[in-house]
């Protein structure tokens, strides 16, 4: 058994396609200042937390519902220290109600010591609603950002083209329709929003409504444009890829019958964005993400009328309202017509306070790493390398959920269960130590000197 003594930082991952790669380029930023780092699937380490040293424990979100676990798990515990960012943070734009009433808490945030926004709008939002958080609340960007519009995304570049080799020339059009097919099902979309107390008051109830009423009709509009664009583009496969928290079969029932629609979800869609001739898509923070990356993109803005409409990736790109107006655009898009400078150059003004790392050379992981070591309160502590046991969840954490599940303030559910598997199917040393040279040789941080597994899907850096 080793022995290790390091200034410590935990980075737990929910969803690995959406956020694995930017967290682990945060954690090599946090090696190179010198520090360690544990990182792996959340629930395994959230459910071995107590074999773990005490450091900065750096969350993606802040809701009511964590509070008593920051409690019992960060706050009650010597030398802990809360931080993070909120991996939906952009999401807040056109949806701020229910952004505030369901990510954010302030008893939460009164244990966290920084929020990272993603740009100043997200930070004066939370800000405005907790003012006695202010301080702590920093628009730094987010590291997804980091990956997005560096070279960071050439490290993707083999796997798009084995995609195009496997499907030939296709239009991705990537699903954001969870709140009409979530994966654990839609009564627990409504027994969330009554337990969260989102539909406790009027204007939580209409905006429930509006909203369930907003995501179907999107959902339906975007299933027709998809039928249209297959039929109308034979000789290109449609790739819909759903979102990790969907039901993918209920994804693919549109499609049953038309050959060139295939539903994927396979790996991080950042690929499948590079290996696509254009991206279509509705209210996606994916159309976002491929704007960014400066890959031809259209917005699909079938509908007006709801502040839904208004969410920052429909503002960007070639923005259409019509299923015409969609064909027509993508027809040019696929001659070679995308006026990239003019759309880059329109899209960064309109997005600029809501990003604030859009500048050459700016990263958000820099300025997160930055500040959290300028922590005084954070101190060394020791890591005892041995292998913990192979603990999906620990036994008292089953007997907390259950507990909490009977007092009905939180449904149980399993975290080996097929819903989040598909949000985290999985993660190897191999492959872990494969990622972290590629990040290398596009960033130039230097490669950890140490990475060993500690749990099953948990593994420390340093």
């Amino acid at each position: 058994m080793r022995t290790i003594v390091k200034r410590w930082l935990l980075i737990p991952i929910e969803i690995k396609p959406r956020e694995y790669r930017s967290r682990l380029l945060l954690a090599m930023g946090a090696v190179k200042k010198g520090c360690g780092v544990i990182i792996g699937r959340q629930g395994n380490l959230q459910a071995n937390l107590s074999r773990y040293p005490a450091g900065v424990y750096f969350d993606k979100s802040f809701d009511g519902d964590k509070a008593e676990w920051f409690r019992e798990n960060i706050a009650a515990r010597n030398h802990m220290i809360l931080a993070g960012n909120d991996e939906e943070g952009l999401a807040s734009e056109g949806n701020e109600w229910i952004y505030i009433h369901q990510r954010h808490a302030e008893e939460v945030l009164g244990m966290v010591r920084y929020f990272f926004a993603w740009g100043e709008k997200e930070a004066e939002l939370i800000r405005d609603r907790f003012p006695t958080a202010a301080e702590k609340i920093l628009a730094t960007g987010n590291p997804r950002v980091d990956i997005w519009k560096s070279d960071c995304k050439e490290i993707y570049r083999p796997i798009a083209q084995r995609y195009r080799r496997r499907f030939g020339p296709y239009i991705l059009m990537p699903s954001s329709f969870a709140g009409a097919r979530y994966g654990l099902g839609q009564d627990f979309i409504e027994k969330e929003a009554i337990r969260r107390g989102i539909l406790d008051t009027e204007t939580g109830r209409r905006r429930a409504a509006n909203g369930k009423v907003f995501v179907h009709e999107s959902l339906r509009r975007f299933e027709e444009i998809a039928v249209m664009i297959a039929h109308e583009f034979r000789d290109h496969h449609v790739i819909i890829r759903p979102h990790p928290a969907e039901n993918i079969q209920a994804c693919a029932e549109f499609a049953r019958g038309i050959s060139n629609i295939k539903v994927i979800l396979d790996g991080e869609v950042t690929p499948w964005i590079l290996g696509s001739r254009a991206v279509v898509h509705s209210f996606c923070t994916t159309g976002l993400e491929a704007f960014l990356m400066r890959h031809p993109v259209i917005a699909y803005r079938s509908l007006e009328g709801y502040s839904y409409a208004n969410f920052l990736s429909n503002r960007v790109g070639i923005v259409e309202k019509t299923p015409e107006e969609v064909i027509a655009s993508l027809r040019e898009v696929l001659r070679g017509n995308y006026p990239e400078d003019r759309i880059w150059e329109s899209g960064r003004r309109e997005i600029a306070d809501n990003i604030s790392t859009l500048g050459d050379g700016e990263f958000a992981y820099r300025k997160i790493v930055e500040r959290l070591v300028s922590i005084e309160a954070w101190k060394e502590a020791p890591l005892e390398l041995r292998m913990a046991p192979k603990v999906i969840e620990s036994r008292e954490r089953i007997r907390q959920r259950l507990r909490k599940r009977l007092l009905g303030r939180q449904p149980f559910i399993w975290t080996d269960s097929p819903y989040f598997r598909q949000k985290f199917p999985g993660l190897t040393a191999r492959e872990l130590k494969r990622d972290i040279e590629d990040l290398s040789k596009h960033t130039g941080l230097p490669v950890p000197r140490h990475v060993v597994k500690v749990n099953e899907v948990v593994f420390a850096m340093y």
